[in-house]
């Protein structure tokens, strides 16, 4: 399996975890899937209310309730499932792996994507691992993981794309 970004949603998601760097971002991830079950990310639309703190991120849940009873009102696209941030904090890396409570939050069937967002020690391109996403812009380092829970409850990391980010980053210095 597949989880592709689109350019609009890897900057919705990498935005707006700049955006709040030091404190988490929490955010609904909006597309398809494929015939061959492969997941195509076409919005990241961050939560503007939810509850931040420098370790945590969740929902405030009859507001989330009310955005998601009305995206089938608002669009053809599924709710795939959500992205948040993982930051530095007092000298302590942000990991792009899932925590105990994000484990217990992962709904089957849905993805977890989560963005680490440090300090960049030194600037490279973006590049993709087997699974993952990973490169520098201006003082950040950014790296991209995605994971979903199968039916049987196991959950699994899945390879994920960013077309969009790895032409830009053969085009410019980012």
């Amino acid at each position: 399996m597949e989880v592709y970004l689109t350019d609009k949603a890897f900057l919705s998601i990498v935005l707006s975890g700049i955006e709040v760097y030091r404190d988490e971002v929490l955010g609904v991830l909006l597309g398809y899937e494929l015939v061959d079950g492969d997941l195509v990310v076409e919005y990241a639309i961050p939560y503007q209310t939810a509850k931040r703190s420098k370790r945590e991120v969740e929902p405030i849940r009859h507001r989330e309730i009310r955005v998601l009873n009305i995206l089938d009102r608002l669009t053809n696209f599924h709710h795939l499932g959500y992205f948040h941030s993982h930051t530095e904090f007092r000298g302590e890396r942000g990991v792009a792996e899932l925590s105990e409570i994000d484990k217990e939050s992962l709904d089957e069937g849905k993805i977890e994507l989560i963005i680490a967002i440090n300090d960049a020690k030194r600037k490279f391109s973006w590049r993709c691992s087997d699974t993952d996403i990973y490169g520098s812009i201006d003082k950040f380092h950014i790296h991209l993981a995605c994971f979903k829970r199968e039916s049987k409850g196991k959950i699994m990391r899945v390879q994920i794309s960013c077309p969009y980010i790895l032409g830009l980053s053969e085009l410019y210095e980012l």
